[in-house]
């Protein structure tokens, strides 16, 4: 189901959450089977979005994770 999400898609939206690195690293780990899956990657639109930030009630503090692959 996911390839044939991947291979029909118009557009990504990957969401993870900011206080659970392990869901950052599955969204690498998507973004790579979309790199592997669509020859024409960098043309598709994809937003990267954190997930779970209220700063008035954030009991921690929230380190940003950059993205580089473009």
């Amino acid at each position: 189901m996911r390839r044939l999400s991947i291979s029909t898609a118009h557009a990504f939206l990957l969401v993870y959450s900011v206080d659970d690195r392990s869901s950052f690293e599955e969204v690498r780990r998507l973004w790579e089977q979309i790199k592997e899956e669509r020859t024409g990657y960098s043309e598709l639109p994809c937003v990267v979005a954190g997930n779970k930030v209220s700063p008035a009630h954030c009991p921690f503090d929230v380190i940003p994770l950059f993205w580089k692959d473009r």
